[in-house]
């Protein structure tokens, strides 16, 4: 089964050419999703620091 994506590949587009062209990313969309990306982490880490007994079962949610 080794090397059947290669054969398939050269088979049906030919010596690595490729129908699709794929555009370089522009910068803001980059920075956008590592801004985006980061927030996301800050979250789920501020939410774990605040439930993350409750959600370990260390704690029950109705005790305060």
């Amino acid at each position: 089964m080794a090397g059947h994506g290669s054969t398939f590949v050269s088979r049906h587009f030919g010596k690595g050419a490729h129908p699709i062209t794929v555009p370089k990313p522009l910068a803001y969309h980059k920075w956008g999703g590592k801004l985006l990306g980061a927030s996301m982490w800050f979250f789920v880490f501020y939410r774990f620091k605040e439930d993350g007994a409750v959600l370990m079962g260390w704690r029950h949610p109705w005790e305060h």
